[in-house]
């Protein structure tokens, strides 16, 4: 359910919401749209917004792997290191971007500050 209505039901309109919430009715109809987007919320011209019905996720049909890659392999010392599981405990740093509070930006500013301040910044050697 969406704020209360069931799916299928009409959500209230932009100016009750606004009302409601002491929002603006711009700052509704961006949350409508954005719901819209991700699919929870249909807009009907005319007739208001309706929250969606739940839709089954379709089956996923990756039967094209195995015959592209062949049949699964048990044995995960064949692959590389990057494509190893990584251990409960531990870090994936290796297949994308670490989250934001393990990069050690304040680290690297003061670094490139110092940096910035040497002679060797402007001066050629």
């Amino acid at each position: 359910m969406l704020t209360g209505v069931p799916a299928g039901g009409r959500l209230p309109s932009t100016r009750e919401i606004a009302r409601r919430w002491g929002v603006s009715p711009v700052t509704v109809q961006r949350a409508v749209t954005r719901l819209v987007a991700e699919g929870l919320v249909e807009t009907r011209p005319g007739a208001g917004n309706f929250v969606r019905h739940a839709r089954p996720a379709a089956p996923v049909d990756l039967g094209w792997q195995t015959t592209a890659l062949g049949p699964s392999r048990a044995d995960t010392s064949a692959y590389g290191w990057t494509l190893r599981p990584t251990p409960e405990d531990g870090v994936n740093l290796h297949g994308s971007y670490p989250a934001e509070e393990l990069l050690p930006a304040r680290a690297v500013r003061a670094a490139l500050a110092r940096a910035g301040r040497s002679a060797a910044a402007i001066a050629p050697q």
